[in-house]
Order: C-alpha cells, then sequence, then structure tokens
C-alpha cells in the first residue's frame, strides 16, 4: 500500500480550469432542482487524481449527483474498480457515511447523498481499489438549511477555453501537474546535432585496387552488424599492373630471398657489409610499401584483408561482392554506439557562463524522451561568421543505441542564476 499522502485544491462554483486546457465533468445526471449552483474541485495527492462536480448539498434533499472522477497517478489511467467511502463529519455532530461500492463506469462513482442537518462538514474520500488505495478531503462543505439558501447557478458566458473531458483524457497517454510559482535555473534553448565523439567514427578504405570476388566475401558484415576491432571485413583479390599489391607482395618475397643470400655471403666473407646493408635497407623499403597497402599480416595468397580499425556497428557498407573497387574507394563506415557528443550552437555571452559542471538537456526529432548530458567536452572559441555563434560540446550516454549520428536535435542549456515564474 502507498501511505505517504499530500494535498493540494482548487476550488469555486463556475468551471474548473487548468493550463493549457479547461477540464470538465461529463457523466452526471441533471439535479433536481436545476437552478442550484454548483462546485467544481480537484485535487492531488500522490496516489490519484481527483476531480468533483457536486451541486450544493441542502438537509434532507437529494440535489443531484456527486460526480466523482478518479485517476490513478501512476499510468493516468481511470479507477475502474473498488470502494469509495465518503464521511461528512461536524464538529458536535455524529455525521454520516456513504459506500459506493462500485464506478458507475470507468474513472466515475456517483452519489446523491442526502445529508440530514445543515451546517459545515469536513467530507473525507476514501478509495480502496485493486489499483490504488488514496484519499482526498474536502476540509469545507456547507449544507445548506432550504434550498432557496442555497447559491443559483451562474449563467456561462462565452470563452476560449477547450472543453477537454476527463472521459477523452483517459483515452488517450496524459499527464496533469499544478502550475505554480517555482524558482527555475535560466536557461537558452538552441539547435544542437548528435555527432561522433573523437575515436568513435572509423572508416575502412581499400588501400588497392582489386576484386571483391563473391565467393570470398560471403561473410562480410551487413550495415547494422556489430564487429570487433580486428575483424575481418573483406577480402580483396590484387589485380596485376605497375603498383598493384600483387607486384608488391612478389617483391617483398624477392627482397627476402636477396637478404637472407646476402646474411649469408656476408658471413662468409664473400661480400662486404655495404652489400648487406643495401639488401636489408631495400626490404626494409618493401615491407613498408606492403604495410601501407594494409597488408602487413596475409598468407601467402597474395589477397589483401582488410580488417575493423575499431569496434563498434556498421554504419554503411559500400562494396558489392564480386565487383571490382579502386584504391581509396570507401569500403565500410563504423561507430562505436556506446556515447555521443551533442554540438550545441550558441551565442558567445552565453558560452562564456557555462562551467565544467554544466550539464544539458536535449530532445531529439522523432524521439518522445528527454535526454541529459553527461559531462562538458569543449566550449568553441572560434566564431561561426554566418550564425555568430560558437560550438559547446557535450558527452550524452547512448543506452540502447536510440541516438544516431546525424540527427538534430534541441537543447537547454543552463547559462547561471534562477528566474521565477509560473511553471510546470
Amino acid at each position: 500500500m502507498r501511505r505517504k499522502e499530500w494535498t493540494r485544491a482548487l476550488t469555486r462554483t463556475a468551471g474548473l480550469t487548468v493550463l493549457p486546457l479547461a477540464v470538465a465533468c461529463t457523466g452526471a445526471p441533471e439535479a433536481a432542482e436545476p437552478q442550484i449552483g454548483a462546485v467544481v474541485v480537484t485535487q492531488w495527492n500522490d496516489f490519484t487524481e481527483f476531480f468533483l462536480e457536486y451541486p450544493h448539498p441542502v438537509a434532507g434533499t437529494r440535489t443531484g449527483n456527486w460526480a466523482i472522477h478518479l485517476t490513478d497517478l501512476e499510468d493516468f489511467a481511470p479507477i475502474s474498480s473498488g470502494t469509495l467511502t465518503i464521511s461528512f463529519t461536524a464538529p458536535g455532530d455524529a455525521g454520516q457515511t456513504f459506500l459506493i461500492e462500485a464506478p458507475a463506469r470507468d474513472g466515475i462513482f456517483l452519489l446523491d447523498p442526502a445529508v440530514e442537518r445543515a451546517g459545515d462538514y469536513r467530507v473525507e474520500l476514501a478509495l480502496a481499489s485493486p489499483q490504488v488505495t488514496s484519499r482526498h478531503v474536502l476540509p469545507e462543505v456547507r449544507v445548506y438549511a432550504t434550498l432557496e439558501e442555497a447559491p443559483r447557478a451562474e449563467e456561462e458566458t462565452a470563452g476560449t477555453a477547450i472543453a477537454f473531458l476527463k472521459e477523452q483524457q483517459w483515452t488517450i497517454p496524459f499527464a496533469v501537474q499544478p502550475a505554480r510559482e517555482r524558482a527555475v535555473a535560466r536557461t537558452v534553448s538552441a539547435p544542437a546535432e548528435i555527432v561522433a565523439p573523437d575515436g568513435a567514427l572509423a572508416q575502412a578504405s581499400a588501400p588497392i585496387s582489386g576484386i571483391a570476388l563473391a565467393a570470398s566475401n560471403q561473410s562480410a558484415p551487413s550495415v547494422g552488424q556489430l564487429v570487433s576491432a580486428g575483424q575481418l571485413l573483406v577480402v580483396l583479390n590484387s589485380t596485376s599492373g605497375e603498383g598493384s599489391y600483387a607486384r608488391a607482395r612478389g617483391e617483398l618475397e624477392r627482397l627476402e630471398r636477396e637478404a637472407t643470400r646476402a646474411e649469408r655471403l656476408y658471413a662468409a666473407g664473400a661480400i662486404p657489409e655495404k652489400r648487406l646493408e643495401e639488401a636489408q635497407h631495400d626490404l626494409e623499403i618493401a615491407r613498408a610499401e606492403v604495410r601501407a597497402m594494409g597488408g602487413g599480416d596475409v598468407d601467402g595468397d597474395f589477397r589483401l584483408r582488410v580488417v575493423a580499425p575499431i569496434s563498434g556497428v556498421v554504419a554503411e557498407r559500400s562494396f558489392i561482392p564480386g565487383g571490382r573497387v579502386e584504391a581509396g574507394e570507401l569500403l565500410f563506415t563504423i561507430v562505436d554506439p556506446r556515447v555521443v557528443w551533442l554540438k550545441v550552437q550558441i551565442t558567445t555571452a552565453a558560452a562564456a557562463a557555462i562551467t565544467p559542471e554544466t550539464r544539458a538537456a536535449f530532445v531529439v526529432e522523432g524521439l518522445g524522451s528527454h535526454f541529459q548530458t553527461t559531462r562538458l567536452i569543449s566550449v568553441g572559441s572560434v566564431l561561426d561568421t554566418q550564425t555568430r555563434t560558437v560550438p559547446v560540446v557535450f558527452q550524452a550516454a547512448n543506452a540502447g543505441g536510440v541516438l544516431k549520428i546525424g540527427q538534430f536535435a534541441r537543447a537547454t542549456v543552463p547559462v547561471g542564476g534562477t528566474v521565477s515564474g509560473v511553471a510546470l
């Protein structure tokens, strides 16, 4: 059972207006005396939202239904089962208790009480439901002695309020909070973009021209697939011609044999040391050329194996098995999705107020969630001549990979101090 309780109420003798919409009550039958005015009450506690419209009560008389609307604040769903106990108490009076055994329909309990004696009463409404246990109190409800004493209904005047019935609210996801005066941090709102952190985005290009034979690349990773650093991405069969990988490998193997032969001849005193040094120098150059082509660790089949430079997710794959690729052609783009950077463009005045402890909140186009940055990365020092802003970069966790590189966002950045105003 949830036990902690607090209550805030708004009461007046016309309609209830909440920001930004007006909430009206439905479902209550017409009062027996339609000229009697009505009272509207809205309360919130930790567990339920309570909305009530009732006609002014008259002693010993049923003046019409109390339409009691109850909403579970955990999921903002209507209370669909349970009992509601309504107790009228007053100093020196034994009071009366009424029991509603079930809602008339989801979310709405109906009661047409006949309180025996006139006076000012404290009314407590106690809900016991499988969904939630809750209590609301009306600190003062006046029961009038005669119908003539009860306030008359006011004529409705045309206005700009929008009727948004509780029955309508319950059919869609919604939440309600009371607006009140608060001190909130000063912030600026600015456009932003999700970008890859330094070192979290890498591209694998073809170091040579070659053929990506289909038979050798059936298991090449696809877009969206996780890869580990060093994992095989694509196998390229080298083409012939000047500067080809096959020629470079062939030259390397020839120079390896020459260097081995020079070592034997030098050991036997058949050649001077300079000849040995030249052979070893030529071998190192050949090895560097092969490594530059990405073939530093290959089998003796003259095929080049391109591996993943970092661990991450394949964001782009631009080769087709069986096709030819040219030297320098992009084959794969890999992104580490665990963290992202939020690049915010703000004015220099706002940037001057940012400290290492500053954290930004942001929303992303197409996503309903709000996100929070985890640390400040940098504050730019070069002004963009077109927008007259500087980039401020924050880091954000990316659990589940929901944030995508290149997405646009709207950031809210604290810039020091507070302001007071009506807020939710």
